[in-house]
Formats: structure tokens, C-alpha cells, sequence
């Protein structure tokens, strides 16, 4: 009998030591960031070409913007976890008309909804540990951005490539990345302007540095 109460007595011991020991699974935070964004406008060559053609060209660079937001993660594995977001930013573009050689601003104030896969090597309880992230999003510009040129369209949805390192401080985590948006969907509006059939695709790509912080 005593024997019976030993063996109890340990496994109960060490079911709470692996309760004690168990990693959380659910965790929730802020993100922060600037962006860069670029436009890229790609033109169809017409049939007949004057200097006095009706062309539009994207600018290299675009002003930076912000970032703010907030996301969860769940662990689906040791290594793997699933991280919903919710972003607000803001960026401006500048496309160039020609022959008038005319600047046209687009401002962007996003909505957006990432879905992302986390991997981190969780193997062991290091300070500094490697991560990588990929997946996609939808958003939404709020911004109306008037213009007899060239008219966007306000959805955008995107594939995201990403790199970080997770920096645990005594009870936070702080993981500075930087996430690469590949834009998928054709923002062209055609509204019949006189620069609507020399535009073929509009695409808008993003680079963010962001940092990510929770408990």
C-alpha cells in the first residue's frame, strides 16, 4: 500500500511540474513600423506613338509611412504558430503624366487584415532566437484619391515573405523584422480617361520595418 501511495504521490509531483513548465500557447501585443511603399504603373505601347502621347509613369520612391496595429498568435506546434493582424498606415505615391509632365499625389490610409505563419526555432531558450513569417492580407484605402488621369481601386490584397529575431527582456518579447508585401491584385480602375489605354497594370509593393512587442 505504501508503495501505492509513493508511485501516486510522484506522478502527481510531476504532472504539476509539466503544468508549471508548460509553454504559453496564446499571446497578444502591438505592432509599430515605417513603410515604403512603391507604385508601380506599367504602360501598354500604343500603336502609334507621337511625342504628344498620352503616357503615365510611377516615381521610384514614395514618401515613407507609418504603422501601427495590433495581433495574436497562437502556437499550433513547438515552432509553428498562426498570427492574425489588424493594421492602420499611411504612405502618399506620386505618379508622373505625360506629355504635360504633371505629378500626380496618391495617398493610401489602410485597413488592413494580414494572416501570417510564424516559425521559430523554439528548440531551445535562447535570449536571441531567428524567425521567419510568411502568408498574405486583404486591405482597404480609405483615402479618396481624386483624379481625370488615373483612378485606383481601394482593395488590395498581398503576399507576405518576412525575417525577424524574437529578443526576449525579462517579461517581454520584442521581435524587430522586416516583411516584404508582394501586391497581387491589379488596382487600375478604367474609368475611359484619355491615359486609361496606355495603362495596363498597377501594382503597389511594400517594404516594412516593424517591431513587435508582448508578454
Amino acid at each position: 500500500m505504501k508503495k501505492i501511495f509513493i508511485v501516486l504521490f510522484w506522478a502527481f509531483g510531476l504532472s504539476v511540474a509539466a503544468q508549471e513548465i508548460a509553454p504559453k500557447t496564446f499571446f497578444w501585443g502591438v505592432v509599430t513600423g515605417i513603410e515604403q511603399h512603391r507604385l508601380s504603373v506599367q504602360s501598354i505601347p500604343l500603336k502609334v506613338m507621337t511625342p504628344e502621347s498620352p503616357l503615365a509613369g510611377s516615381e521610384r520612391t514614395g514618401t515613407p509611412g507609418a504603422l501601427l496595429g495590433a495581433f495574436v498568435r497562437w502556437q499550433l506546434t513547438r515552432d509553428l504558430a498562426i498570427q492574425p493582424e489588424l493594421l492602420f498606415s499611411y504612405a502618399q505615391n506620386k505618379v508622373r503624366f505625360y506629355p504635360e509632365n504633371i505629378l500626380g499625389r496618391y495617398r493610401f490610409m489602410d485597413v488592413e487584415i494580414p494572416l501570417h505563419f510564424v516559425v521559430t526555432n523554439a528548440r531551445k531558450q535562447l535570449p536571441l532566437r531567428a524567425s521567419f513569417l510568411f502568408g498574405g492580407r486583404i486591405g482597404w484605402n480609405f483615402a479618396a484619391n481624386t483624379s481625370d488621369k488615373l483612378a485606383l481601386l481601394r482593395e488590395r490584397m498581398a503576399a507576405d515573405i518576412g525575417l525577424g529575431a524574437e529578443i526576449r527582456l525579462r517579461k517581454y518579447r520584442i521581435q524587430p523584422e522586416i516583411v516584404y508585401s508582394y501586391g497581387l491584385n491589379n488596382l487600375h480602375d478604367y474609368r475611359n480617361t484619355l491615359f486609361d489605354p496606355g495603362i495596363s497594370n498597377v501594382v503597389r509593393d511594400r517594404i516594412t520595418i516593424r517591431v513587435l512587442v508582448w508578454r
